[in-house]
């Protein structure tokens, strides 16, 4: 659909007493006039007349006629007509705005009472909300707002801008990006619904989870070493042949107990029952002689792992220690790089305030000299050039007062265009106030950031002053000091005299022999106990090797786990790129001069969704009126084309630009001249 206005008639409205008609251009039309002329009330006037707002959107504004005073003349009605051509056809739309005045009983003057509107459309009369109907039929008051104007579009907060360019070049999905691509396809595989963003932080505490479960592991290996070394024995074991030296030494032990059986069950029944006593005593002498030995050794082993483990948990401290050193030094680094730079932009901030200072100080003095300008009549102007005679009182008097209104003329463009001038220093003075204002907000956050982590580092290098190494007690100190294992050695001696203790029993004939095979057999019994020792040590030592296997392999499978991540991770951010530059690249695809950037990049690697708009990669903000104009014009063009709806674009302060972009709208160009009175051009 293509709207174009033909012609726009104003009655009292705003500045415009009785009635104005302006003409237009299906292209171009320019408009020219000096400041206060009405260049700006036909905009208002046209959109006031569709949708009851000026060009800044505004419902309540001035649109009542003033006298010279500045007093609303009462009782006029202010009228806009606009004949609009839609798509070929005429449409003529008049809103009406009338005050309603009524005399109370018992007051003398009419009074104000209230207002009314009325609306037509080609001459019929319509209700407020069959007008509204009929005008968003031709064109939704946002859209019309955003190809009209090329300042309305980059107004809108970041995510109208960007929801409304996402409508233009539809949503761009991770399925069409992963389309020909084999590991991104896999990767949507894995995510299942996910969404890519919540995917990525899930896998960042996968791999989290991992480095720390890996960090520790090597610890865990290191404790179960150290238990190793400490209780290896100095010399190399065979333990297998340990094992069959037990097994042996507890047949030669059954054998002698045989031999000893046989040797009394020659005897009378009472002696061998008695030897057999005797020998059992000494058994379960023997039995607990080793049973002793063995609680003493588990409490050797017990300090021996105790004195390991303080060890190993003073140097998981200190790497823990030396680790958070370094992450309060980078943050009080960082911080103090960002303090220096806000005092830096603070610094630039005050000279430019200080220049503003100055401009403003210069600008008083012009000021005055202009107000202080008078009208000086030279006599001589006031003779005849050809006769050389005076003139006549009447002609002097008329031509005094042409000079004069030209000079008062003069006078009020100078201070005018001062005004403007005035304007726009007190507000880039306000610009420059704020930004001061927020840098030093910034710059005091900072401040109390960089003190909070200097106190933090001075509280770490007190406790790493204050810190000092256990002291380890030697285990055989510590045995000398156990009561539970002096105790054991002290049952053992005991025990040892109860051994001396059990009479012989056998015969005179049969003593020696059986004595004999005794010793043999204590002698066995002794080194029975001692192969025990050993055995139980080969047993830890086994076990500690088993869980060393465990923690090992544990290790490599959390590495392969870690790589499967990392690998995911590195994936599904290609992936998010591509699907951004895809975004970008469509929306960029609808303008000619913009650009437009969708997503920030934060430091820590997230994104965050923005709608910045760019000419040659200057932000909007930064750029210049004209470029600012031109950008507003492309992105017109781009929503036109899209929407397929054109409507009469206005551009104020056209004066500022050298070359406009070509636009398939109708163009209304607003120029600032000298012209006291507006002026139409037409193309």
């Amino acid at each position: 659909m293509e709207i174009t206005i033909k012609k726009l008639t104003m009655r009292n409205f705003k500045g415009v007493l009785g009635e104005r008609v302006v003409e237009f251009s299906p292209t171009v039309t320019k408009v020219y006039g000096a400041n206060r002329t009405g260049k700006t009330t036909i905009a208002d006037a046209f959109r006031w007349c569709l949708f009851g707002k000026n060009t800044e959107g505004k419902a309540d504004f001035g649109i009542k006629t003033k006298d010279a005073q500045g007093n609303v003349i009462p009782e006029l009605e202010h009228e806009v007509t606009v004949l609009l051509d839609v798509d070929g056809q005429e449409t003529t739309i008049t809103r009406t705005f009338v005050e309603k005045w009524s005399k109370p009983r018992g007051v003398a003057e009419k009074q104000l009472t209230g207002h009314t509107t009325t609306y037509t459309v080609n001459g019929q009369l319509y209700t407020q909300r069959d007008f509204n109907e009929y005008i968003n039929s031709l064109c939704s008051e946002s859209l019309f707002m955003a190809i009209t104007s090329p300042t309305y579009f980059v107004s809108l907060k970041a995510d109208q801008q960007r929801s409304i360019l996402t409508e233009m070049v539809g949503e761009v999905s991770t399925v069409s990006v992963a389309s020909g691509n084999k590991e991104f396809q896999a990767l949507l595989q894995v995510m299942g619904e996910q969404d890519i963003e919540k995917f990525r932080q899930h896998l960042s505490y996968q791999m989290k989870e991992i480095k720390a479960e890996l960090e520790r592991i090597p610890v865990r290996i290191s404790e179960q070493q150290n238990d190793i070394a400490n209780i290896t024995p100095a010399e190399p074991v065979d333990w297998k042949q340990v094992e069959c030296d037990i097994l042996a030494t507890k047949s030669a032990i059954e054998r002698i107990q045989q031999a000893i059986a046989d040797t009394v069950a020659d005897h009378n029944k009472a002696q061998a029952e008695a030897q057999a006593k005797q020998q059992e005593a000494r058994q379960q002498v023997y039995a607990q002689i080793a049973d002793l030995q063995k609680q003493q050794l588990e409490i050797s082993n017990r300090y021996q792992y105790n004195n390991n483990k303080v060890v190993a948990e003073r140097e998981r401290i200190q790497a823990e220690f030396k680790e958070k050193c370094m992450q309060v030094l980078t943050s009080v680094q960082q911080l103090t790089r960002e303090l220096d730079g806000t005092k830096n932009e603070i610094t630039a901030v005050g000279v430019v305030l200080g220049t503003i200072a100055n401009a403003k100080e210069d600008f008083k003095q012009r000021w005055a000299a202009v107000e202080a300008e008078q009208l000086v009549f030279n006599e001589s102007q006031f003779i005849c050039p050809c006769c050389k005679r005076p003139l006549e009182a009447e002609d002097v008097e008329a031509k005094k007062a042409e000079m004069l209104a030209n000079f008062n003329a003069n006078k009020a463009n100078k201070l005018d265009a001062m005004e403007a001038e005035a304007a726009q220093l007190v507000e880039r003075e306000k610009q420059q106030q704020a930004r001061l204002q927020e840098l030093q907000t910034k710059q005091a956050e900072q401040q109390t950031k960089l003190q909070a982590a200097q106190a933090k580092r001075a509280e770490i290098d007190a406790l790493a002053e204050t810190d000092k190494a256990p002291v380890i007690t030697p285990v055989d100190e510590l045995l000398a000091n156990d009561a539970q294992y002096q105790q054991l050695t002290a049952q053992m001696a005991e025990l040892r005299k109860q051994l001396d203790a059990i009479p012989a029993t056998a015969t005179t004939d049969t003593q020696a022999a059986v004595q004999g095979l005794q010793a043999d057999q204590q002698q066995l019994l002794e080194k029975l106990n001692q192969l025990n020792a050993l055995a139980q040590v080969g047993t830890t030592i086994a076990n500690k090797r088993k869980r060393i296997s465990e923690l090992e392999k544990q290790e490599q499978q959390l590495n392969v786990q870690l790589t499967q991540l990392e690998g995911q991770d590195y994936t599904a951010e290609q992936l998010l790129q591509r699907t951004i530059e895809e975004l970008e690249s469509k929306v960029n695809a609808l303008f000619s001069f913009v650009a437009f950037t969708m997503f920030d990049h934060k430091i820590n690697g997230s994104l965050k969704p923005v709608c910045e708009c760019t000419v040659g990669g200057v932000p909007y903000s930064d750029l210049n009126n004209a470029a600012r104009i031109n950008a507003g014009l492309d992105i017109i063009n781009a929503m036109c084309k899209h929407k397929g709806i054109y409507a009469p674009c206005f551009i104020d302060n056209a004066e500022s630009i050298n070359e406009l972009l070509p636009m398939a709208s109708q163009r209304v160009d607003l120029i600032v001249s000298t012209d006291k009175e507006l002026k139409i051009e037409t193309e």
